[in-house]
């Protein structure tokens, strides 16, 4: 038996784990993917004070540099915002943070998906598969780190919020996209991107992440994305090389986060980088 088990080797819960095993405990991290960090599911940017918390990233974790934001209003014009941050490689970087965490002492594995939990005499047991087989695990504590999508964090911790509180979004990773990569580029309006924006944060030279999140919404994301793009040459000749999707919390921090030996954190409770 463990003393904690996280469910979900996304940034939250590796960083959890690694921080638990530096700690003397014993934890182990169970994550659905095949490939922790793949997809990715932001716009990879990261303000630079993160080191602080997460310390010094390493270079192969980082596509680009910036120096601040450019905040455009709905006719055109902008502000520009200093601060340093950085474009991550989040397939990179994310299997850097479980690295960290396993060569702290957590033990990981991947395409483990968790199916069930149980909570008994002060101990809580999981069921789950790993490719394909079923397996058992006891911890004393249960850490729910499973992203803003979580179904278990719903199930036992009851993380449901109104829908008008997360955002839907829809991002392409394109090339051929013309634009200054030194700033990350936030742009606002109801007919842009309703109660939303859309963003470039470009990877490089003519690289960038475009998307859009919007509140739930009669037209879907991929409408105000297309047309986004559409109205702006720079994307004339541009190409679609990955495309992600998903929700965003905007409502803030979960404010029960915790139910017996189960705590839920990241963005499953809400939490932003």
């Amino acid at each position: 038996m463990y003393d904690v088990i996280v469910v979900g080797a996304g940034p939250a819960g590796s960083t959890c784990a690694r921080v638990i095993a530096e700690n003397g405990f014993s934890v182990k991290v169970f994550d659905r993917r095949e490939e922790i960090g793949s997809p990715k599911r932001c716009g990879e940017g990261l303000d630079k004070g993160a080191e602080e918390l997460i310390g010094k990233i390493p270079e192969r974790c980082i596509a680009n540099k910036v120096i601040g934001a450019r905040v455009y209003a709905p006719n055109g014009k902008y502000i520009e915002v200093p601060g340093e941050g950085y474009i991550l490689e989040r397939k990179v970087f994310d299997k850097h943070l479980a690295y960290l965490a396993s060569n702290s002492g957590a033990e990981i594995q991947s395409s483990s998906i968790v199916e069930d939990i149980e909570i008994k005499n002060g101990e809580v047991k999981l069921f789950g598969r790993f490719l394909d087989e079923k397996f058992e695990e006891k911890s004393k504590i249960v850490v729910i780190a499973t992203g803003a999508e979580s179904k278990i964090a719903r199930k036992f911790i009851n993380t449901t919020c109104k829908l008008n509180l997360v955002d839907t979004c829809l991002q392409y990773e394109m090339g051929n996209v013309k634009g200054d990569e030194k700033f990350i580029h936030v742009y606002f309006g109801n007919e842009i991107a309703p109660r939303g924006y859309v963003w470039e944060f470009f990877k490089g030279k003519n690289i960038a992440n475009v998307g859009v999140g919007i509140v739930p919404h009669e037209k879907n994301p991929k409408f105000y994305l297309e047309r986004f793009i559409k109205n702006n040459d720079r994307y004339e000749k541009a190409s679609i090389i990955e495309v992600n999707a998903g929700v965003v919390p905007v409502g803030g921090i979960i404010e029960d986060c915790v139910r017996e030996n189960l705590i839920v954190c990241g963005e499953a409770a809400h939490h932003d980088w």
